[in-house]
């Protein structure tokens, strides 16, 4: 039997999100309200109102915030897989530094036995 202060510190608590998925329950009502708020919400082009998000309260502050959010909510389903990430991040590097190669070969076989003549010499290029 849980204490009274174990039950309010339970209350009180941040609910942290499921391990699992598959356990996530979304509450279809919230979801609604949301949806009604953003269909009801009127759209202002830069065109119609330049000082339109002047006048909305924290809408530059609130989109950069959810963006921060999301990218919080991405880090923390991808640290798991951080190794792989970094793997992945230094290939991409490496691949990318080889790209250059085949262009300085060609360079090299133009300027030098394909200019000359000189067949043996390109084979070494090639190879």
């Amino acid at each position: 039997m849980a204490t009274a202060d174990q039950q309010a510190n339970t209350a009180n608590a941040t609910p942290q999100p499921p391990l699992d998925p598959s356990a996530m329950t979304i509450d279809k009502e919230q979801v609604q309200r949301d949806l009604e708020k953003i269909e009801a919400a009127p759209l202002v082009t830069p065109e119609e109102d330049p000082d339109a998000a002047a006048t909305i309260p924290g809408g530059a502050t609130q989109e950069i915030s959810q963006d921060w959010a999301l990218f919080r909510l991405l880090g923390g389903a991808l640290r798991p897989y951080r190794g792989w990430m970094t793997l992945s991040l230094l290939l991409m590097l490496v691949v990318a530094g080889l790209n250059v190669v085949p262009p300085y070969l060609l360079q090299q076989a133009i300027d030098g036995p394909i200019a000359q003549g000189n067949s043996t010499a390109l084979w070494r290029i090639a190879l």
